[in-house]
């Protein structure tokens, strides 16, 4: 299994990496669009995004018009082995560079708990490679996994229903079938730049 996983990462990372300017704009750009047109942005007061890295499909536009429409805006910050969300409002002084060479919250940000789940809350993850059936291929670091994990945990105990969560990716990142394993979390939709779908 972990060879099937180095061998999709490679392959996916060398698609990644042929994508032009344009292209990665322009995704970013329809990608966006057609979240926004979905009922679960409307409703959504919270939204827990990422910063995004060089290979993967931009934030920017997403978080701007979070920012504009004035929902609360939270992105991760890794702890050790954990990683938590703290709230942001700009680019510049709420932002500080993580161990891993992505901009994180600053450490005296507002971070975000379940607790706070009564308001509508919907995450947007990042991923090498999806399917359809909403099985996902991080880089191996399990941050997502973790989170996504005790997340659903704590929903499960309090009787709460967790955030929607949400696959953010290029077409090209979604294929026939992501090798997993057991600690492997799904995500519950996908949105690309040419789709919006549940996943089965």
């Amino acid at each position: 299994m972990l060879s099937d996983k180095k061998i999709f990462r490679k392959k996916i990372a060398g698609i990644l990496k042929s994508l032009d300017t344009g292209r990665r704009e322009n995704a970013a750009k329809l990608a966006a669009g057609k979240l926004f047109s979905d009922g679960c942005w409307h409703t959504a007061e919270v939204i827990l995004a990422y910063m995004s890295m060089p290979s993967e499909l931009d934030t920017s536009v997403l978080i701007e018009k979070a920012w504009r429409e004035a929902k609360a805006v939270f992105v991760p910050r890794v702890i050790i082995k954990d990683m938590k969300y703290g709230k942001i409002t700009s680019f510049n002084s709420s932002l500080t560079m993580g161990q891993f060479g992505i901009r994180e919250p600053l450490p005296d940000a507002e971070t975000w708990a379940l607790g706070k789940a009564c308001k509508q809350t919907l995450i947007l993850i990042p991923g090498l490679a999806f399917d359809e059936q909403g099985r996902r291929l991080g880089r191996g670091g399990g941050f997502y996994d973790r989170f996504l994990s005790r997340l659903r945990s704590e929903a499960q105990a309090a009787g709460i229903r967790p955030p929607l969560c949400l696959g953010f990716a290029y077409e090209e990142q979604i294929v026939p079938e992501v090798p997993t394993a057991s600690h492997d979390e799904k995500v519950d939709a996908l949105v690309t730049d040419a789709r919006f779908m549940l996943c089965l």
